[in-house]
């Protein structure tokens, strides 16, 4: 069996070192953008650095010496894309334990919204937030489903509803929008949002069914 002459094979890995070092600085502010689909900033620049991590230790490094070193790939651009493409998407595929209490909502500004019953008891102003497997990828429908809420709100319930969903008092609520009772306006709110779920429910949207059993105890 013929074998490469040490001094080529040094050469040739210099040679793929220079090749790897170069595709990095050129196209990492492009594989942000081309992979933007199936993560953040922070995940596909981590995924980045992890696949030339492990293309510099196969490649360059090498096999040690009682196993048979790996071929270089013949297209680096090809092999470093699917790698960060196959990595981010094994990351989605690992649910992570999350709260849907984290899922900002913006309607003119932000919201935190709080999936506590609506039926609890303010009088102490405490939330009790409905943790649940959230897998990354179904953070986009229960945003979504969010907005379609507040979207179906009265424009002048929009701003009691954010105090709620953000797991403000009645008093508090009362006090930043002018009511005199801020236990009405909260049952008002928690009336039409369980209103609004209902209605999304009979449409087939599972997810709005799904928060409607979870909230809407008294008001369904």
């Amino acid at each position: 069996m013929n074998q490469q002459p040490q001094g080529e094979a040094k050469n040739s890995t210099q040679a793929f070192e220079a090749q790897l070092v170069e595709f990095y600085r050129a196209n990492y502010n492009d594989m942000i953008r081309r992979h933007a689909r199936y993560g953040s900033i922070h995940d596909i620049e981590e995924a980045i650095d992890y696949v030339a991590a492990n293309i510099f230790e196969r490649f360059v490094v090498g096999a040690p010496p009682d196993q048979k070193p790996e071929p270089e790939p013949r297209n680096l651009g090809a092999f470093f894309n699917r790698a960060v493409r196959n990595k981010l998407i094994d990351g989605l595929r690992r649910p992570t334990m999350s709260s849907i209490d984290d899922l900002a909502l913006t309607t003119g500004g932000t919201m935190k919204v709080s999936t506590r019953p609506l039926d609890e008891d303010e009088s102490t102003g405490s939330a009790l937030g409905w943790d649940k497997m959230i897998f990354p990828e179904e953070e986009i429908m229960w945003k979504d489903l969010l907005r379609a809420i507040v979207a179906r709100l009265p424009s002048d319930l929009i701003a009691a509803a954010a105090m709620l969903m953000k797991g403000e008092t009645p008093k508090a609520t009362a006090l930043a929008v002018g009511s005199r009772d801020g236990n009405k306006l909260h049952t008002l709110v928690r009336k039409r949002i369980c209103a609004i779920l209902a209605e999304l429910s009979r449409k087939g949207d599972q997810l709005a069914e799904e928060l409607s059993r979870s909230v809407c105890k008294n008001f369904l």
